[in-house]
């Protein structure tokens, strides 16, 4: 028998439970112009919570993100895109134990991408894309980050 918990053996440890929600997009508006630009902006929003059941700890963490991508249709088979992407995260700690609170960090992302696909017909086309993304740190002293990658891709769609 378990004499810390009053003789009643618990068939199940658990040491984290999480909850997440995600609202993507919570809002979004998409123009589709006549002369081949479409215009597509969302905001999405999200939220994870994790409880540690061995020191009482509860982290919430909170993420932002608007999202603007603009895809353009030259001719026939070229198609021009570039985004733009603007994230927030933020986390907060909270001790259930000594009931203290601290907000204690959150990073940054801008994202960008710029990418070309040509159409080859029979359900096959090329693309080149580039993606840069720079991430910044909230509340802490760390030096901001920054990557980039070039893509070349061939994309078959099946059944069409």
């Amino acid at each position: 028998l378990d004499t810390v918990s009053v003789g009643y053996p618990s068939q199940y440890v658990l040491s984290t439970i999480r909850m997440s929600e995600s609202f993507s997009p919570l809002l979004g508006v998409e123009f589709n112009l006549r002369c081949g630009l479409d215009v597509n902006v969302e905001y999405d929003r999200d939220r994870m919570v994790s409880l540690s059941t061995a020191g009482g700890i509860v982290s919430e963490t909170i993420g932002r993100n608007v999202d603007i991508k603009l895809i353009c249709r030259l001719w026939k088979k070229w198609k021009l895109s570039a985004s733009a992407a603007l994230r927030k995260n933020y986390v907060s700690l909270y001790n259930v134990i000594v009931d203290s609170s601290q907000t204690s960090s959150g990073e940054r992302y801008l994202s960008m991408r710029l990418g070309v696909d040509y159409d080859l017909g029979q359900n096959l086309k090329i693309g080149l894309n580039a993606t840069a993304v720079m991430q910044s740190y909230m509340l802490v002293h760390i030096p901001s980050r920054f990557r980039s990658t070039v893509a070349f891709q061939v994309k078959y769609d099946i059944g069409r």
